[in-house]
């Protein structure tokens, strides 16, 4: 049974430890994403400002 244990736990943490790596990976996509929306907005803005 401790060894059972053991191996689950240690697999848990090996998958724990590969989502925590891949964070700043994900944060950068998301932060990326949303500054690019923000782009869009502005420019979407400024063509209205000038044409209106």
């Amino acid at each position: 049974d401790f060894v059972k244990d053991r191996r689950r736990v240690k697999r848990e943490y090996d998958e724990f430890k590969v989502r925590i790596n891949s964070l700043p990976d994900s944060i950068r996509r998301r932060s990326d994403a949303y500054n690019a929306r923000e782009e869009i907005k502005a420019m979407k803005l400024q063509r209205r400002g000038s044409w209106g």
